[in-house]
């Protein structure tokens, strides 16, 4: 808990987790259990860009809080799993697994929409309450068998997921301010909804069946498999109860990969794989919040190369992906899908200890995402939103020579 560097603003943050683990000779169990608990005063909501065209004046002092002390955001949730895999013979083993989650949260909120360059902002505060159960189970199997000169590793798996979302926004008339000058604006008075009505829900079910094939002294692998998916979606207007929409889509799905080590320390790899997704969801300050849109099929291709220098590894890659475009209209202020965004970028890698007591891990990444097949074709090869042209990540550790046991990092 504490205060944030802008003025006024507040956070609190409690957490509990309880992990419990059973480990026999033929059976495993795994338990989790966690419980969080989240305020956060004075910093919620978003701040839109003026409409095209108008100018947007300097940035302001970042201190300054331009949200009102009233606003605020609470979240509770609760989540648990509990797995169990156990050895039917030395070379198959069966496992299941059951989890939820149920995540509450509600707010007072202003998104500020700018006006113009002299920092005039304007919003209509909202109370928003949200619920969410997402209900899991998965059961499978995996083993070893030898056919002739190949070996084989079979692996099937079903799984079910189930998401229950109900949400209540109440508005209030609207508010201007400035971001340079903030008003002391008074809190309004929106009651807190009795009752949650259901916005949607959601069901994904997967079957898949993959085979992990080696030969040659495991110096050639071969993964191939097949996925067959069903995403079910329903969308409900908020005041009614009546089905806005409905989705119920299913589609057979291929991944497989390649890797061949023509060397001890170098692999050479490529992979592609396909997979229906739940459409985005729209988020909290969207004004149609929790509509969830039809699934699509997202796909990747990945080619690279690793090299083993003995105390530390290399991995260069090149890769594409390809999924839908969804994103919140700033005009609007509506979450839509529109088109695809394709991601094409190389990626660089480093892992290991270079020298005695020196580990690194890091990497830099080159992203070139773009927007395709948008509607009218208006918006094709404008750069994809949030996604960043340049990424660097490093971890370093030093054991220091002068304090044995001390770690630098």
């Amino acid at each position: 808990g504490g205060d944030p560097p802008m003025d006024g603003a507040k956070e609190d943050l409690g957490a509990v987790a309880l992990g419990l683990d059973y480990q026999g000779e033929r059976l495993r169990v795994e338990g989790d259990i966690n419980y969080q608990n989240r305020t956060t005063d004075a910093r919620s909501g978003l701040l839109f860009p003026p409409p095209s065209g108008v100018d947007i004046g300097r940035a302001p002092d970042a201190r300054r809080n331009f949200f009102p002390s009233w606003t605020y955001w609470k979240t509770k949730e609760w989540s648990g799993a509990l797995r169990a895999e156990y050895d039917v013979s030395p070379d198959w083993t069966v496992y299941g697994a059951v989890g939820a989650r149920k995540h509450d949260f509600e707010s007072m909120q202003t998104s500020w929409l700018m006006l113009n360059e002299a920092g005039d902002i304007g919003a209509v505060p909202a109370r928003l309450n949200e619920s969410l159960l997402s209900k899991t189970g998965e059961i499978g199997g995996q083993g070893r068998l030898q056919t002739g000169p190949l070996k084989h590793e079979p692996a099937l798996s079903v799984s079910v997921l189930d998401i229950d979302y109900s949400a209540a926004r109440i508005r209030s008339s609207t508010v201007f301010s400035n971001i340079y000058n903030p008003a002391d604006l008074p809190k309004p008075n929106i009651a807190r909804p009795s009752d949650l009505p259901r916005a949607s829900d959601s069901r994904l079910v997967s079957i898949a069946l993959a085979d992990t094939i080696s030969m040659a002294d495991d110096r050639v692998q071969f993964i191939a498999g097949v996925r067959h998916q069903r995403v079910e979606s329903t969308n409900f207007d908020a005041m009614t109860g009546r089905q806005t929409s409905n989705y119920n889509e299913s589609a057979v799905t291929p991944a497989c990969a390649l890797t061949v080590k023509p060397t001890e320390r170098l692999a050479l790899y490529g992979n592609y794989i396909e997979g229906l997704s739940q459409g985005g969801t729209a988020p909290e300050g969207a004004v149609n919040a929790g509509e969830v849109f039809a699934p699509e099929i997202s796909k990747q291709f990945e080619v690279g190369a690793k090299y083993d220098f003995g105390q530390f590894e290399t991995t260069l890659s090149a890769f594409q992906i390809e999924r839908p475009s969804s994103y919140l209209d700033p005009a609007s202020l509506r979450y839509v899908s529109n088109g695809k965004q394709r991601n094409r970028g190389l990626e660089f890698l480093v892992q290991g200890e270079p020298t005695h007591g020196v580990r690194l891990l890091g990497g830099v990444a080159y992203t070139d995402a773009r927007l395709t097949r948008t509607q009218g074709g208006v918006n094709d090869g404008n750069r994809a939103p949030a996604v960043p042209r340049l990424q660097f990540n490093a971890t370093a550790e030093w054991d220091t020579p002068f304090v044995p046991g001390l770690t630098l990092t």
